[in-house]
């Protein structure tokens, strides 16, 4: 009889399971970014860069692998050995968690199906392995080429700044996709967290030469907060716990500081505990499977940040610092300490880690 229990327990949980699974929501910010980005690479020529960003857990890469299958709603590689699109992820697969720009360009030959990088020593056809760096990038060029790919999309790219340890390494990495984008006639597509941002506007072949997307989070703000109530009711209604959800829009708010993905784990880790628990859902599971507050202040200020470098006059201090100018210069400051990009430590209230002021 217990057994049957457990069973029955089971079943149910892996019914909610489904349905949070197949749970897609098309809420405004992402509907927008969508719409923003497609227009863009419609629009823009072969070479040039569009860059996507906003906050982790966003929805970036279900944007990318929605925006892929737009473009290729005509296409089958299958029918004409055609790649539109082709996506890759700047991992760190080198040693000490490096990134490695030989590794990556052997991983985007191997994405275009390249032919050289199926065999072995044993067809009498050098392994990739065994070429250098340069020789892989002109035959990554040419395959770029063959398979017909009109936009490449590179995702987490803020993974390149582990490049090395020189400053300059992850500037010099942009500036080479941007190249790979100019000689193959493609649409470069960077696609980032936050972090991202001061490698791009840095990068000299970038300066000037990109359009930005966007995808953020959820401000405070009533007209957000009623974005972020509606998204909460879908959730509701796939748990049929409509009442319980919506009845606590501010303390879902604060623990996912208006992230839809932050959001998400936290409501499948609330009924993941609920279920190991063998209880009904309740504010006490979602209390108890909340980020810690460590988690919880690096992602606001990575979030702090990104926004704060968004609202920067960025653009308009490198523009006056590149034009030559007969005024005597300044005595020069000393530089404050800390990391770059960091903010001063501050204080906010409790349960308001980005510092948001009430609507």
């Amino acid at each position: 009889m217990k057994y049957l229990q457990r069973s029955g327990e089971m079943k149910s949980g892996l019914l909610v399971a489904t349905r949070l699974n197949a749970l897609k929501i098309n809420h405004r910010n992402w509907c927008e970014a969508l719409e923003s980005a497609y227009f863009l690479m419609i629009a823009v020529s072969p070479g040039e860069v569009i860059c996507i960003t906003g906050p982790s857990r966003a929805g970036k890469s279900k944007l990318i692998n929605e925006l892929k299958k737009i473009i290729e709603s005509e296409h089958s590689y299958e029918d004409t050995g055609l790649m539109p699109v082709v996506i890759m992820t700047a991992a760190n697969t080198s040693t000490n968690g490096r990134f490695s720009t030989k590794s990556f360009t052997r991983r985007m030959l191997n994405a275009v199906n390249h032919p050289f990088h199926k065999y072995d020593g044993a067809t009498g056809i050098t392994s990739t392995k065994e070429l250098s760096e340069d020789t892989c990038r002109d035959r990554l060029e040419s395959a770029l080429a063959i398979r017909g790919v009109k936009y490449l999309i590179i995702d987490e790219a803020q993974h390149a700044r582990y490049v090395s340890k020189d400053a300059q390494g992850s500037y010099a990495v942009m500036d080479s996709w941007k190249c790979l984008a100019e000689t193959a006639g493609l649409v470069l597509i960077i696609v980032g967290a936050y972090p991202i941002l001061p490698i791009i506007n840095n990068s000299p072949h970038m300066i000037g030469r990109k359009y930005s997307v966007e995808l953020g989070r959820y401000k405070y703000n009533k007209e957000d907060i009623s974005e972020f109530a509606l998204i909460v009711k879908a959730y509701g209604e796939v748990l049929e716990e409509t009442e319980l959800l919506m009845e606590n829009i501010e303390f879902f708010y604060r623990g996912s500081m208006g992230c839809i993905g932050l959001l998400r784990r936290w409501i499948i880790a609330a009924v993941s505990e609920s279920k190991r628990k063998r209880t009904p859902l309740c504010m006490k599971n979602f209390v108890d499977s909340i980020m810690p507050d460590r988690d919880l202040r690096e992602v606001s200020l990575e979030i702090r940040n990104g926004e704060e470098y968004l609202q920067s006059k960025f653009y308009e201090d490198t523009q006056k610092s590149n034009e030559p100018s007969s005024v005597t210069p300044k005595a020069t400051k000393k530089k404050p300490k800390g990391k770059p990009g960091n903010r001063k430590p501050a204080r906010y209230e409790i349960n308001n880690l980005l510092g948001e002021k009430s609507a």
